[in-house]
C-alpha cells in the first residue's frame, strides 16, 4: 500500500510540473508566433515601401 501511495504522490507532481511546463511552452510559443507576425508585418510594410 505504501509505495503505491508514494508513486501516485510522485505522479501527481509529475504530472502538475509537466502540465505547468506544458503551459509555459505554448505560452512562449504563442510569444515567439507574436514577434515572428510582428517581424513578417514589418518587412511586408518595408518591402512594400521600397517597391513604391
Amino acid at each position: 500500500m505504501g509505495p503505491d501511495l508514494e508513486e501516485l504522490g510522485i505522479r501527481g507532481i509529475g504530472n502538475g510540473v509537466s502540465r505547468r511546463r506544458g503551459v509555459g511552452v505554448v505560452y512562449l510559443f504563442g510569444l515567439w508566433k507574436e514577434v515572428q507576425r510582428w517581424d513578417l508585418e514589418d518587412w511586408l510594410r518595408g518591402s512594400r515601401n521600397e517597391v513604391a
